[in-house]
């Protein structure tokens, strides 16, 4: 499931977000909607898309296992 787009609708655009490759494929559809959200969401306001996709999954781990990341950027 994680090679599907994933859409999110931030700041009046629909953003399309889609996984990187090597995401646990058990991982819930709930996750994958709340990293799409993440990864929308930095994308508008102006982040590249490698720390996007940081973000994404940082939200994704956070949610599916009980992770807290420090943020050192």
């Amino acid at each position: 499931m994680s090679h599907r787009l994933w859409p999110a609708f931030v700041r009046g655009v629909w953003w399309y977000w889609e996984p990187l490759p090597g995401l646990d494929p058990g991982i819930r559809e709930a996750a994958y909607w709340l990293g799409a959200a993440k990864w929308a969401a930095s994308m508008a306001n102006g982040k590249p898309e490698n720390l996007a996709h940081q973000d994404a999954e940082r939200a994704v781990f956070e949610h599916v296992y009980g992770l807290s990341y420090l943020d050192r950027r």
